[in-house]
This record gives structure tokens, C-alpha cells and sequence, in this order.
């Protein structure tokens, strides 16, 4: 919502699927931009998220074809033969997750929220240990998205890191968080999580992640 003049409109200035509406706000112009929002029956905003994912989705397929071309080292798949678990609320972000890790070689598990996490890395050290295998993790790597429903991404790094204390093992966590702020960051170290990425996340930052990860 912005305000704008005459002259814009006459100049055809404006993007022809913009909804113009005069001023005062209010009354019956108010009821017409709520019906717009999806949960009254609208789609403008659903509209925009699915250009959103297709705009992220299509960088991805460009960055594809360029890792592909002939004598482009990047075609190596650093990833290949890892497992990574990802939980993220986001239908978009988990989409542009499973494009990049797919890109890279790895296997995804995909998770929607902290709850969901715990649960499955739980049964996979179950599994493990059921296989007589103590000290090996179920995942190479986790990427943890730290603002999530039901349980948020600190919570479920806590948890998981109590769960691996029986089993002797640690799981390399990243965090996915739209802020970098001093306090966020140490909110994320405090959680048992070894590194912080901001989302959305990109295949070169992740491997400079994990490059920075396997170092230590």
C-alpha cells in the first residue's frame, strides 16, 4: 500500500495489477482491501507468494545449468552420499532447500517445524542403535530454521543435543534465521547450534558453512 499521484496513474507508471483506491481510507474502501487478503477469500497476497517461490525456484535452475556446463568444477557434488535433515516451516523455503541440497548431492529429510525434528532424529538414533551402529549420527548435517509453530528451532536443538549425550555422537547444526543480530546469534550459540546462515539460504554460503564446520 503506497500513496501516489495523478500523475503516475494518467503516465501509466503503475504495474497494471495494482488496485487503485482514493483517499480517505476508510468505510467501505477498508472492507475492500480486506476481502483482498486470503483468509477472507482473496489471492493477492497468495498471488505474490507464488511468484516469490517461482522467482527462487527459477535462480536455482540457473544456477544448475551453470554448475553443469562442461570444465565447471562445481559439478562435483560435494554433498554426495550425506544426509541432511531440514526443518522449516516455509513452503518456499523448504522448496529452495531441497533444489540447492539436491544440486550439491545430498539426501533431504524434510521437517516443518522443531517438533517434527526431534521426533525424527530421535527414531534415527533409534534405528542406528537397533543396527548396532552407537556412535554413528542419522544426519551429516541439520539446518534448522529458528522461527518455527509448535516448537521453535532453539527448543528442538536443545532437545537434540540431550538426546545425543546417550549416544556419545554431535550433529553439526545450522541455523536459518532472517536476523543476524548480536543477541540473536547468541541466542542461536547458546542453543548447541554451530553456525548461523540468513535465509534464504544460498549453495555457496552452505558450503562455506559446512566447510567451516568440518575444520573444526
Amino acid at each position: 500500500m503506497r500513496n501516489i499521484d495523478q500523475r503516475a496513474i494518467t503516465d501509466g507508471k503503475l504495474d497494471p495489477r495494482d488496485i487503485v483506491m482514493s483517499k480517505p481510507f476508510h468505510g467501505t474502501r477498508l472492507f475492500q482491501v480486506i476481502r483482498l487478503l486470503p483468509e477472507f477469500g482473496g489471492s493477492v497476497l497468495r498471488t505474490l507468494n507464488e511468484q516469490a517461490e517461482e522467482r527462487l525456484i527459477q535462480h536455482v535452475e540457473v544456477t544448475k545449468l551453470v554448475a553443469q556446463e562442461p570444465g565447471n568444477t562445481s559439478n562435483e557434488k560435494p554433498l554426495r552420499g550425506k544426509k541432511v535433515l531440514v526443518a522449516d516451516d516455509g513452503n518456499v523455503m523448504r522448496k529452495l532447500a531441497v533444489a540447492h541440497l539436491s544440486n550439491l548431492g545430498a539426501t533431504i529429510h524434510l521437517c516443518e517445524n522443531g517438533q517434527e525434528a526431534v521426533e525424527s532424529f530421535r527414531r534415527g538414533l533409534s534405528e542406528q542403535r537397533q543396527r548396532g551402529a552407537y556412535d554413528v549420527r542419522p544426519y551429516d548435517y541439520i539446518l534448522m530454521d529458528c522461527e518455527m509453530p509448535i516448537m521453535d528451532g532453539y527448543e528442538a536443538a536443545r532437545l537434540i543435543r540431550e538426546e545425543e549425550k546417550h549416544y556419545g555422537v554431535r550433529t553439526p547444526i545450522i541455523a536459518l534465521t532472517a536476523h543476524s543480530s548480536a543477541s540473536e546469534v547468541e541466542k542461536i550459540f547458546k542453543a548447541g547450534m554451530d553456525f548461523h546462515m540468513r535465509k534464504p539460504m544460498n549453495a555457496v554460503c552452505l558450503m562455506k558453512a559446512i566447510n567451516q564446520i568440518d575444520s573444526r
